[in-house]
């Protein structure tokens, strides 16, 4: 509690002063004393109710983030990046509730377990077009994502290299050792050998982007992932967007896997309103990609990723204008024709971004899920979220 209190009144000492942007430094002193500091502030509920005997999940979390970069000094600059998980004893687990794990990890006896950690810490040499990084961070790549939606991201210690020579392609790949999950402070190693990936990510194009990768998981799979989308207006008011995924898995430890996953995705747009169909399969063997890898159909509980698995689902979104700018609504409904137990999802969500006001900087979000499970086995359950972050 402590060490929570005292990195947050060091945020509110951040705020209450100026920060600039890492800019480029004249010596190493410059370094830090014309480095930027930014980060955010979260408090997450989430509750999730079984209609079975389980008893439900409960929680009620707050977190922060604060990161400083470094200006640039002959092509060099670091991030350290601090993050901290609490629930001020406001979590009491008992008999017929226990704490939700994903916010948070829990103690030996059922009990909220907060944690700081050093979350991001890396240095960054930049050669002309060329990058090199190595160290902890989050990363968002077709095999790798830091899952955002939690309360404390997950990081990757990595090197990588980063080439942007060629106008709208972007270039890059690395190895990664080790992987702090969303509900833990201590890092992991993914494996004996690691992780390699190498990506191509191109957006030359006005309105597409072209993204292809290949992740090589020691002692797990390699994944050859290709996925593109195209969004275009067809006058002021219409618009729509494509979107196709391939990914083809195959072994790498003698044990026969050989896999694909396949989706696409087509939306309508007129004026705030949004109307999208998903869809997507899997082959004989389930999706190894480990977990934060890119998926074609994700929502709020159920993924298609499973052995043998296809998907759907209808999105409805609207963005609203006047003096409720900033606000949004969705509803999504969502079938799964899995091979043990078929299930179906509906979620419905609001958010809202203030653009000005008190509230700037804020995100108001609230989320609802509805899954049904056809065998009446656990994932029969209603799923209420609500999310508040302030960034800085």
């Amino acid at each position: 509690m402590k060490k929570f209190l005292v990195c947050l009144i060091a945020v509110m000492f951040v705020l209450s002063a100026s920060t600039a942007m890492a800019a480029s430094a004249e010596n190493f002193h410059e370094m830090f004393t014309k480095g930027g500091t930014s980060g955010w502030l979260k408090a997450n509920w989430w509750n999730r109710e079984f209609d079975n005997v389980d008893p439900d999940h409960v929680t009620l979390n707050f977190g922060m983030k604060l990161k400083f970069d470094a200006a640039v000094y002959n092509g060099f600059t670091f991030r350290a990046g601090f993050y901290a998980n609490e629930d001020f004893g406001l979590n009491d687990p008992d008999a017929d509730e226990r704490q939700y794990g994903l916010l948070g990890q829990n103690g030996t006896d059922g009990q909220f377990d907060r944690y700081q950690t050093w979350g991001e810490y890396y240095l960054r040499y930049t050669w002309q077009a060329t990058s090199f990084t190595i160290g902890s961070e989050e990363l968002k790549t077709g095999g790798f994502s830091f899952w955002p939606a939690r309360m404390i991201p997950m990081t990757y210690e990595n090197v990588n290299i980063v080439n942007k020579s060629i106008k709208g392609l972007k270039l890059h790949g690395g190895y990664v050792w080790a992987v702090r999950d969303t509900a833990t402070p201590d890092f992991k190693d993914v494996s004996e050998d690691g992780w390699f990936w190498a990506e191509g990510d191109y957006r030359g194009i006005k309105g597409a982007r072209i993204n292809m990768g290949y992740f090589y998981y020691t002692d797990s799979a390699w994944a050859l992932n290709l996925h593109a989308t195209y969004k275009a207006k067809m006058n002021k008011d219409w618009g729509y967007n494509v979107f196709g995924l391939y990914k083809l898995l195959g072994e790498n430890n003698d044990d026969d896997y050989d896999s694909y996953s396949a989706g696409f995705r087509a939306g309508l747009s007129y004026a705030g309103h949004k109307l999208e169909g998903q869809y997507a399969w899997i082959g004989d063997e389930s999706d190894r990609m480990p977990r934060g890898a890119f998926k074609a159909v994700q929502i709020q509980i159920n993924g298609v990723e499973e052995a043998d698995e296809d998907g759907w689902a209808i999105v409805y979104g609207y963005k609203f204008g006047g003096a409720a700018k900033g606000l949004s609504a969705g509803v999504t409904y969502a079938e799964f024709d899995r091979t043990a137990n078929d299930r179906q999802e509906l979620d419905l969500e609001l958010r809202y971004r203030p653009k000005a006001g008190m509230f700037k900087y804020s995100d108001f979000r609230v989320r609802y899920a509805a899954v049904d499970e056809d065998n009446n086995g656990s994932g029969n359950l209603d799923d209420f979220r609500f999310y508040y972050t302030y960034s800085f």
